[in-house]
């Protein structure tokens, strides 16, 4: 499966810690917003973004459709085995045989329970998760294989606005309150944390007159000092005022230890972290057309040379190709290979440079009229050329479109068979 990396700037929470699972829409007008890497799987036309459920929140997914299910499934039992007779010869006795996750959603789509199972059928772990009727998550608890608590999150609002987080874990004797506080925007002014009734330190956040974050100053955690962070704005004549440049700086050095700049269409273009004395130690540089397609990327480390990527685009604006240079002069290039309707049907990596490439693999994939992967095979190559192995995957699907078992094979072998049981929703 080809994964292409993207900039994108995700709806990201300052220091909190809150798990994948938080339903971070209670905060949309406090959070702010920071630049991180998004994978995105280019296997099929759209592209499907596997964005955290954090970011998946500010884009309005749930949990269900960030799993890319198709249709209002309610429960997905996961089965796996690597010995497919057996597998085959036990599912018809025992259909509990070989599952290992179990996960329930809501009608919402939100995870409810999520099960892991050894090779006994045993359980592992479990978590629960519970929503209030406006979709807030309330309660997350995570328990061992007797049913024993082993952590358990609560979260309480007041008018959509998360005011106070409970962390509490049995085992320890520990529990620790976060406190929430707002300006009378809406707009986080304060986190507050505590250990019992003793005051661990505070999050403290300001804001200029159009609702931007200016500063942020981060409690100490973790052995770390404090930080302090701020952002600078494009001026509102460049594209409404954009974020111009993030500064990380801990409490009491005089030089930053992270500094991220941006175009003034909110594009990342430079990130660079710094030791303690000043010194860069890793700089990072993108490159963008008309347009703000990325074309250009450079990273750059001290006494090395620099990892270079440039991206190649044909004239429908498809990404036809990455090529990388390696510190260590090697040239790789992966070229993207789509069908008549513009749907990724393949991918092929080459070594070397333009005009003396060598195939070291390939992936193809074999799609069916409702978008759907049927089948994806991967050659791999060796130094003369010659096939030296080959992998394939098929995929079974349900009248709804849910793959509901995938056989493996190598070399022509099956090797192994993973499965799903799906249970729907009615109507």
């Amino acid at each position: 499966m080809l994964i292409a990396v993207l900039n994108y700037i995700c709806i990201l929470s300052m220091h909190d810690g809150f798990n994948n699972s938080f339903d971070f829409r209670s905060l949309r007008r406090s959070i702010i917003a920071l630049v991180s890497t998004v994978y995105v799987v280019v296997s099929g036309q759209p592209a499907i973004a596997q964005f955290s459920s954090l970011s998946v929140y500010g884009l309005g997914y749930n949990d269900r459709q960030n799993q890319s299910f198709i249709g209002n499934v309610h429960t997905v039992s996961e089965y796996f085995s690597d010995d497919v007779i057996e597998y085959l010869a036990k599912q018809k006795s025992n259909p509990e045989f070989g599952i290992q996750t179990y996960t329930e959603f809501n009608s919402d789509g939100r995870i409810i329970r999520f099960v892991q199972f050894d090779t006994k059928g045993r359980i592992i772990t479990e978590q629960q998760q519970l929503y209030s009727d406006s979709l807030h998550l309330t309660e997350v608890s995570e328990l061992d294989n007797y049913g024993n608590i082993i952590r358990k999150e609560s979260f309480v609002f007041a008018d959509s606005m998360l005011i106070q987080k409970t962390i509490r874990i049995p085992k320890l004797s520990l529990e620790e309150v976060r406190k929430y506080t707002y300006d009378r925007n809406g707009l986080l002014e304060k986190c507050t944390y505590f250990v019992g009734d003793s005051l661990r330190g505070e999050d403290l956040y300001s804001y200029d007159k159009r609702g931007r974050i200016v500063t942020v100053n981060l409690r100490s955690e973790e052995g770390l000092p404090e930080r302090i962070c701020r952002y600078a704005y494009h001026s509102d004549d460049n594209r409404n005022g954009n974020l111009a440049e993030y500064v990380e700086i801990f409490q009491g050095d005089k030089e930053p230890s992270h500094v991220t700049k941006y175009s003034v269409d909110g594009l990342i273009t430079e990130d660079i972290w710094f030791n303690a004395q000043g010194i860069e130690m890793k700089s990072d540089f993108y490159e963008y057309d008309s347009l703000n397609r990325r074309i250009g990327f450079r990273m750059e480390l001290p006494g090395k040379a620099p990892l270079i990527e440039r991206d190649y685009f044909d004239q429908k604006g498809n990404r036809t190709g990455i090529e990388m240079t390696h510190q260590d002069g090697r040239v790789e290039y992966t070229e993207f290979i789509l069908d008549s309707l513009n749907r990724h049907i393949g991918t092929v990596n080459w070594i070397g440079s333009e005009g003396n490439r060598k195939m070291i693999s390939e992936v193809s994939l074999e799609m069916s009229t409702e978008w759907l992967v049927k089948s994806v095979a991967e050659k791999n190559y060796g130094p003369e050329g010659a096939l030296s192995g080959w992998t394939q995957r098929i995929y079974h699907r349900d009248e709804v479109g849910n793959w509901i078992r995938i056989d493996e094979f190598a070399d022509g072998i099956a090797t192994a068979v993973r499965a799903r049981r799906l249970t729907y929703f009615t109507q």
